[in-house]
């Protein structure tokens, strides 16, 4: 059973920009609150959109997995 929140929050995000077919990988994020979460902490998804246009990043969807 997946339990999905979508969500519009900003978030501060860590990233490494490379070179190849994918240029930038986010690594951690700051929510509001101050916590800090790694992209992949195994538990649950995340899905960060990035507003090239504003250079901001956006938590949209959050989901944890249960089996």
């Amino acid at each position: 059973m997946n339990d999905e929140t979508f969500l519009n929050e900003p978030v501060e995000v860590i990233t490494i920009f490379t070179h190849g077919h994918h240029p930038c990988r986010p690594l951690k994020f700051r929510r509001a609150s101050g916590r800090e979460i790694d992209v992949t902490d195994g538990g649950t998804d995340y899905r960060l959109e990035f507003d090239s246009e504003r250079l901001t990043w956006h938590l949209t969807m959050e989901a944890d997995h249960y089996e």
